[in-house]
C-alpha cells in the first residue's frame, strides 16, 4: 500500500511516538489503528485546562518577555514541512514568538518532549514568518519551566521527521528496539504482538 505523501501531513505528536517506538507511526498512520483511549490521555487534557487557567495569571518574565500575550491551543500546520498539530500555548511579544508545551510529568522533559516542542517551534516559524529562539516545556502541577534552545535541536528534529516519513512511505512495519517495559505500556501491544 503506497501512500501519496505529496499532500500528506504528519501529526507533531507522532515524533514523540516514533522516538518511543518506530512502529507506532506505522500502526497509527499507515494501518489507521486507533486503540482505545487511556486514562493518562484524559489526565493530560485536564492538566492542560488547569495550566491554561494558571498561565492567564502568571507573569511572562519566566519566558524572557516583559510584555505580551499568550494564546492557548493554537492550531498549526505547514505544507512545506508536512506536519501539523495543536500547540498548547504561544507567547507573543514585540520581539519574540515562543511556543509552550505543558506536561503532567514531574520529571524533566524527555527527548520525545523536546523533539515535540521543537517541532511546534518549526511550525510557529513557518506560520508567523519569524525565528523562534527558545521554546519552553512546563512540567508538573507547578509548571516548572525548562527552556529548549531551537538551534540545538532543529536539524535533529527535521532528520527524525524524514525517518518517520520513510516509515509511513514504505508502509512496511519497521524493526523496533523497544524494551519489554516499553511494550508493556504501549497501547498498540495487541496489534504488534512480537513480545508474546
Amino acid at each position: 500500500m503506497q501512500m501519496d505523501l505529496s499532500h500528506y501531513s504528519v501529526p507533531v505528536s507522532m515524533i514523540r511516538q516514533y522516538l518511543f517506538c518506530s512502529r507506532i507511526p506505522y500502526f497509527n498512520e499507515v494501518l489507521k489503528v486507533n486503540p482505545s483511549d487511556r486514562l493518562w490521555q484524559f489526565q493530560g487534557i485536564n492538566h492542560h485546562d488547569r495550566q491554561e487557567m494558571l498561565n492567564k495569571r502568571r507573569k511572562l518574565s519566566k519566558f524572557g518577555v516583559a510584555e505580551g500575550k499568550i494564546e492557548f491551543q493554537v492550531q498549526l500546520n505547514s505544507k512545506p514541512l508536512g506536519i501539523h498539530g495543536i500547540c498548547d500555548a504561544i507567547v507573543f511579544s514585540e520581539n519574540t514568538t515562543t511556543p509552550l508545551e505543558f506536561k503532567l510529568e514531574k520529571n524533566k522533559p524527555s527527548k520525545g518532549h523536546i523533539y515535540q516542542i521543537v517541532a511546534y517551534g518549526l511550525l510557529v516559524e513557518d506560520r508567523y514568518k519569524t525565528v523562534v529562539e527558545n521554546c519552553f516545556i512546563l512540567y508538573g502541577e507547578k509548571g516548572k519551566s525548562e527552556v529548549v534552545v531551537m538551534n540545538q535541536w532543529r536539524e535533529k528534529v527535521l532528520t527524525t521527521f524524514e525517518k518517520l516519513r520513510e516509515v509511513i512511505d514504505r508502509s512496511i512495519m519497521p524493526h523496533t528496539s523497544a524494551s519489554e517495559a516499553q511494550c508493556s505500556q504501549c497501547e498498540y501491544q495487541n496489534f504488534c504482538a512480537d513480545r508474546y
